[in-house]
């Protein structure tokens, strides 16, 4: 009969007593989940092709359920803090051989048990000052310097906080006066009593909507570039090479004289560079009349005709475009047909960059675009659907299912 370790924390705990199984079998499979988030550990189990594994799933689901029904617990707040296998009853068998002898048969058995934890309010707290006292982004990556590194931000932000998490586990504090400064995370946390700042709920005017959101997949500078793009093309009817001339403003601004100055934009030779090429996402846009992760395919900044278009670009800042614009990177084209047709394009702000928030259509959007290889239409809905009801659902198991199983390469 397992009992209570001297290293064990409080947690939700569920038992599997005397299964088949040797406890060393057990034992290799537990050691892959411990200190994961209970959604981690799930999928984990779930692409471990052994026998022990599909056991231990079953055991972690026993514990999801008694911390959500019996302690009326968040299963995405829960790690699994504790899990071991002790050694149960051993049954002997004996098979005879020759001669008269026999040979003892041990048949294992072990104690499962896998104990789920939430981190207390003051760790929690110390996690997220921890977490956020060390995700500082360099001025160089914030304003659209060229690196891979933003392909991997969200896994490094992930890896940041389940680190800091363990560190306030232990007893690390961190700067809890980020939740108060000024410039620190007070606009983040909703208020409410005492205590009760992560259960809170957001208010309709929370800090998130007014965050703003890239419409196009590159870097911030070149939203407003991409549009104007897009909508030249639909003016000439998506031939560019009806066009005499073609002029680009840009802000009269010195980060952007800096990308305009800059040789890795004006010539990109790599996916990071021509994501951060203005030259390259005007001529892209101009040409297809769109905007997504396929028109990177190929590396179509190597293109001829895509050179040939972007080298004849005139690409220029004004301040007046700056002064008008307010806060956001805008870009206005003023292009000449063969036939002395004028055709003129301006794009002050995007509805993502608005002062007045997020809408709902242009995350849609978004979402749409950048999940259109990975996900058929339908999976798309079923996701959306989720993410909208979030509000009333009583976890997140149902979409993280969604997110889990339904990826596809189309």
């Amino acid at each position: 009969m397992p009992g209570v370790k001297t290293n064990e924390g409080p947690g939700t705990r569920a038992v599997l007593r005397h299964y088949r199984m040797s406890a060393y079998k057990a034992r290799e499979v537990l050691d892959l989940v411990r200190g994961k988030d209970a959604d981690r550990a799930e999928e984990i189990l779930a692409a471990t092709p052994r026998e022990a594994a599909r056991v231990v799933e079953k055991v972690l689901a026993s514990a999801l359920a008694n911390a959500r029904n019996n302690e009326q617990l968040d299963p995405d707040d829960l790690f699994v803090s504790a899990c071991f296998a002790d050694e149960g009853t051993t049954l002997k068998r004996w098979r005879p051989r020759a001669r008269g002898r026999a040979t003892r048969i041990r048949k294992r058995t072990c104690h499962i048990t896998v104990i789920l934890s939430r981190l207390p309010e003051d760790k929690l707290a110390h996690a997220i000052a921890l977490s956020a006292a060390r995700a500082a982004t360099p001025v160089a990556v914030r304003e659209g310097g060229i690196s891979a590194a933003k392909n991997i931000a969200n896994a490094l932000i992930a890896q940041n906080g389940t680190q800091a998490t363990l560190l306030a586990q232990q007893g690390v504090t961190g700067p809890l006066d980020l939740f108060e400064a000024e410039r620190g995370l007070k606009a983040v946390f909703p208020r409410g009593p005492a205590g009760e700042i992560f259960d809170a709920p957001l208010p309709d005017d929370n800090f998130i909507m007014h965050s703003a959101i890239k419409t196009y997949p590159c870097f911030a500078g070149g939203q407003s570039a991409v549009a104007a793009g897009i909508a030249l093309h639909r003016l000439v009817g998506g031939n560019a090479d009806q066009l005499k001339t073609i002029r680009v403003a840009l802000a009269d601004l010195p980060i952007v004289r800096r990308w305009l100055a800059d040789p890795g934009r004006i010539d990109p030779r790599s996916r990071e560079a021509a994501d951060h090429s203005l030259h390259f996402l005007i001529a892209v846009a101009l040409t297809d009349g769109a905007f997504g992760l396929r028109q990177f395919d190929n590396a179509r900044w190597n293109d001829a005709k895509m050179r040939a278009l972007m080298a004849r670009l005139d690409i220029a800042t004004d301040a007046d475009l700056a002064r008008r614009a307010g806060e956001a990177y805008p870009c206005a084209i003023h292009a000449t047909g063969h036939d002395g047709q004028p055709y003129d394009v301006e794009i002050l702000e995007l509805s993502g960059f608005s002062p007045d928030g997020l809408d709902t259509q242009t995350v849609l959007d978004k979402f749409a675009r950048v999940t259109e290889r990975h996900l058929a239409p339908d999976t798309q809905s079923r996701i959306v659907d989720a993410v909208m009801a979030l509000d009333k659902a009583i976890s997140c198991d149902g979409l993280m299912r969604l997110l889990a199983t339904e990826r596809t390469v189309l």
